[in-house]
């Protein structure tokens, strides 16, 4: 049996954080939880391993951007992150995808957009059920301009 995807989701508001974790937790995901960003990074720097990172911008302690920073920098170049924020001027959303992110979503979220961008960036879709998500990905109208791709070198 094929070990659960661990994604790590970081929100001050308790209520996303819950609503988030549950939406993950019924799609078979394991999750852990961080309520502010240098939590967070904690959670990275533990050695636990994580396959997908979603992080709110605007938290206490540390921000999600100075968080994805750190990653980028890090051991943990290679995880896919999504930032999920309200924050949605263009320059932030620019910002985001500059720092490294590969999906922004903006608050309010569509939960079906957000387990189709959790599935798509940890692979777990193939043939039709890939090319529809990726579809709905790309002509979605919550804010969303694109998904960075993963390079090898």
């Amino acid at each position: 049996m094929e070990t659960a995807k661990k994604i790590l989701v970081a929100d001050d508001e308790a209520d996303i954080r819950t609503g988030i974790e549950r939406l993950l937790r019924a799609t078979r995901f394991e999750v852990a939880t961080a309520a502010n960003g240098a939590e967070a990074l904690e959670r990275l720097n533990s050695g636990e391993a994580f396959d997908l990172v979603i992080l709110d911008i605007v938290m206490p302690r540390m921000t999600g951007l100075e968080v994805l920073a750190q990653v980028r920098e890090r051991d943990h170049s290679s995880i896919p992150v999504i930032l999920l924020t309200a924050k949605s001027a263009i320059d932030d959303i620019a910002k985001g995808y500059n720092k490294g992110a590969h999906f922004y979503l903006t608050k309010p979220f569509e939960p079906r957009i957000l387990l189709n961008a959790v599935e798509y960036l940890i692979g777990n879709l193939e043939g039709d059920a890939f090319s529809k998500a990726e579809l709905e990905l790309l002509t979605t109208d919550g804010v969303f301009f694109g998904l960075r791709t993963f390079t090898s070198h």
